[in-house]
């Protein structure tokens, strides 16, 4: 993994390993949270983390080719991605 910094934002570039590991621990962390959305007392946090954490990983599978992929973070927040 490395990153570069533009004037507009920061394109971290992920090759292919270590994009498979961030999907893999997106998708741990999902299924960790539906887990704990099945307990009342922690149903409101852990069901809308697992829903945030599950559309991340969709983007990033969508995005990702057998090179890995890029994100891309603007000064303003605002992240987009591409494949290598």
């Amino acid at each position: 993994m490395s990153y570069e910094t533009h004037w507009w934002g920061v394109v971290y570039r992920l090759d292919r390993r270590a994009t498979d590991e961030l999907l893999n621990l997106l998708a741990l962390g999902a299924g960790v949270a539906a887990v704990a959305a099945l307990f009342p007392a922690f149903a409101p946090v852990a069901g809308t983390f697992a829903a945030v954490v599950s559309l991340g990983h969709i983007v990033l599978m969508n995005c990702a080719n057998d090179r890995g992929v890029n994100v891309y973070v603007s000064r303003a927040r605002i992240p987009w991605c591409s494949g290598r």
